[in-house]
């Protein structure tokens, strides 16, 4: 009867410590899974509820851990004008609104790779649109810096995606 019992326990033993590291395994992928990918995001959109809406999106994403906001492509240079000018880094993915007034995001992009190659290679931006035109889509993705193109509202899938994305770039 002790060996019954004892083998009883053993085996309570065991399956307590495979739950236990079941557990633990599972808790250290979800960290891995929501540790966001980049310090800094920038949001450079005219309508504050695209902003609204993107902004939350991200928080949710875990896209990155500070998120900067711009209401205009002027805006958003002055912004990266003063991270340049106090040696900061500038932030390391942008999203960038193509239809906006005074500078539109096509005119943003052509201004930022004119401005600075370095920033080109630190930074990545992708395009947010209410548009689905195709001719908009493939003149923003012939633009080195600019890693994707996602359609307005911008969804928490779209951005889990993305971020699956970067992650296989990374790796290979």
């Amino acid at each position: 009867m002790n060996d019954v019992t004892d083998f009883a326990n053993s085996v309570t033993r065991f399956r307590l410590s495979v739950i236990t590291f079941v557990s633990e395994t599972i808790h250290i992928l979800k960290n891995l899974l929501m540790q966001t990918y980049y310090k800094q995001a920038m949001i450079i959109d005219d309508d504050p509820v695209d902003r609204f809406i993107l902004r939350r999106n991200l928080k949710k994403a875990n896209i990155a851990s500070e998120i900067i906001e711009a209401s205009t492509g002027i805006n958003a240079l002055n912004i990266l004008t003063h991270y340049s000018l106090n040696r900061q880094e500038p932030p390391e993915l942008i999203f960038l609104d193509i239809n906006m007034p005074v500078l539109n995001g096509f005119e943003f992009l052509d201004t930022i790779e004119q401005l600075s190659k370095g920033f080109n290679n630190r930074c990545r931006i992708v395009i947010t649109s209410a548009s689905e035109n195709e001719v908009d889509r493939k003149k923003a993705l012939s633009y080195k810096s600019v890693i994707g193109y996602l359609e307005k509202p911008v969804q928490e899938e779209a951005l889990l995606e993305l971020k699956e994305q970067v992650r296989l770039n990374h790796a290979s």
